[in-house]
């Protein structure tokens, strides 16, 4: 009979035991659960900052390229070409195919 209750009391022990480890590594994982929770919020937050500079730095990238066009399209010749185009008196000896 005392080996009953003794078993008895060592399996109670056991169990209580057990469900305390149990609750330790459930508070664990939920800690571990939250801390993964909020990297994934980081990580998120990172790969939208870093999607809406991409974007940004295309559009400034097609400004640019734009700009440049427009620049070239527009361009005034410099000092040294006009200084050219004075010291030369000669016309231009390329044929002129827009007079028909």
């Amino acid at each position: 009979m005392w080996k009953k209750l003794f078993d008895a009391l060592l399996n109670a022990y056991q169990l209580v035991q057990r469900v305390e480890k149990l609750e330790r590594e459930l508070k664990d994982s939920r800690q571990e659960q939250k801390e993964l929770a909020a990297l994934v919020q980081q990580m998120s937050q990172a790969q939208k900052y870093a999607k809406e500079r991409e974007l940004a730095d295309r559009k400034m990238l097609l400004l640019e390229i734009e700009n440049r066009i427009l620049k070239a399209q527009f361009q005034l010749p410099s000092a040294r070409q006009i200084e050219a185009v004075k010291d030369d008196p000669q016309p231009s000896t390329a044929p002129d195919h827009d007079l028909e």
